[in-house]
């Protein structure tokens, strides 16, 4: 650099181009042909590298050259478009631009809709939702997958089953001719099946060392009984139960346009619709999903855990996620505490609860608010985490708070 420190800018990057122009002859010479391409290439690629740093050294009352002004993304349309195809499946999309987009294709069904005669069946079905089908090997999925940079994962809750991508946004066609014969043409080969079971035996096992899934479990349980209090896991004894061609049949009465529901994010509205009318609207219309509305019980329910610590939760009945006090219910959940804001923080100065408990007792402890939404039903109250001989403290420290929030004692 001291060379160059007595030049004008001009001046430096004359010197530079003959610099890397000499480079570039001389590593010439000594490649074969191909590598001489490749050589060029690296040439030109480290001149504009060098004409960058040189843009950063212009002082700030000058303009910038034309070409280090970085663009502003296109304008979108961000408005949230749905299209309903001829057999019921519902096709929604949005729009923001971004370059990574996100697809989740799902059906209206989980532990929910179980009856006494398949409960958990839910479980196993997740776990079957890659393996081979008829078009593909499990292998050629991921691979397939990986290829165009995505990323596959299926998730099921109470009441949706998704399977959901993450890839660059030119690759939708792709990503959505991989996902569609896992749902069109699946096999549920037995022993691929066995393959399953196995791993829903290990994430029981995973679960049952997680005494705060437990707990939200058993809270499930005590207040709604069935429907939402069903499990979202297998039981150890029902994992051999349920046979290939039952796990098929399942899905096949369950996989249907009228309960499915393909969902967009950054792609196009015009495409995703095509794309899914050609990969699944061959599925049959099938019946809506009947979903009786869910009846609140209540009651306890109590475990022994893995720990030293208690895990207790209290809760009434909430709210569903179309009812309008659903804001309410959240700003006050807010007030009362949900956790720390920072990674390793505290929250006793944020959350009520939690300065609450902590005035109420000493030693290790966790309370945060809980609000837990369904499409017609909820669970609000609050969790906490502590030492047995504390834990009643804690709880009635819990209900004195939130007795005077609905005193109208707002600030705190």
């Amino acid at each position: 650099m001291h060379l160059f420190q007595n030049c004008s800018q001009s001046s430096v990057d004359t010197k530079l181009s003959s610099f890397w122009l000499f480079r570039e002859r001389f590593f010439l010479n000594m490649l074969p042909s191909r590598g001489q391409k490749l050589a060029s290439a690296l040439a030109r690629s480290l001149k504009s590298s060098t004409k960058n740093y040189s843009a950063a050294a212009v002082p700030l009352t000058e303009s910038l050259e034309e070409d280090t002004i970085s663009r502003k993304s296109p304008v979108v349309n961000s408005e949230l478009k749905v299209t309903k195809l001829s057999n019921g499946i519902c096709v929604a999309s949005v729009d923001t631009g971004a370059t990574v987009s996100r697809l989740s294709i799902s059906s209206n069904v989980g532990s929910r809709h179980e009856t006494a005669a398949n409960l958990g069946i839910n479980h196993l079905l997740k776990n079957a939702s890659f393996l081979d089908n008829g078009e593909r090997t499990s292998l050629r999925t991921v691979r397939e997958v990986q290829e165009v940079g995505g990323s596959l994962e299926v998730n099921s809750s109470r009441e949706v089953s998704s399977r959901t991508a993450a890839f660059l946004r030119n690759k939708l066609p792709e990503v959505m001719e991989n996902i569609a014969p896992g749902i069109t043409k699946p096999l549920y080969q037995a022993w691929e099946i066995t393959d399953a079971r196995n791993f829903s035996n290990q994430q029981n096992i995973t679960v049952k060392g997680d005494d705060s899934a437990v707990n939200i479990e058993n809270l499930h349980k005590a207040a709604y009984r069935t429907g939402l209090g069903n499990s979202l896991y297998c039981d150890d004894l029902s994992l051999g139960v349920y046979s290939s061609a039952e796990i098929a049949e399942y899905a096949q009465s369950n996989f249907v346009g009228n309960k499915m529901t393909i969902v967009g994010t950054d792609v196009s509205h015009d495409e995703l619709v095509r794309y899914a009318n050609d990969l699944f609207g061959s599925i049959q219309a099938g019946d809506k999903q009947v979903t009786p509305q869910q009846k609140y019980y209540g009651g306890d329910s109590r475990a022994h855990t893995s720990n030293e610590f208690t895990y207790a939760s209290l809760v009434g009945e909430g709210v569903g996620m179309f009812n309008g006090d659903l804001a309410t219910y959240l700003v006050l959940q807010r007030i009362l505490g949900v956790g720390p804001y920072t990674k390793w923080g505290d929250n006793t100065q944020s959350s009520r609860l939690a300065k609450a408990a902590q005035a109420a007792v000493s030693g290790p402890l966790s309370i945060n608010a809980l609000n837990v939404s369904y499409s017609d039903s909820g669970l609000f109250g609050f969790n906490a985490i502590t030492s047995p001989q504390n834990i009643g403290a804690v709880m009635k420290s819990a209900v004195t708070e939130i007795g005077n929030i609905s005193k109208g004692q707002l600030v705190h």
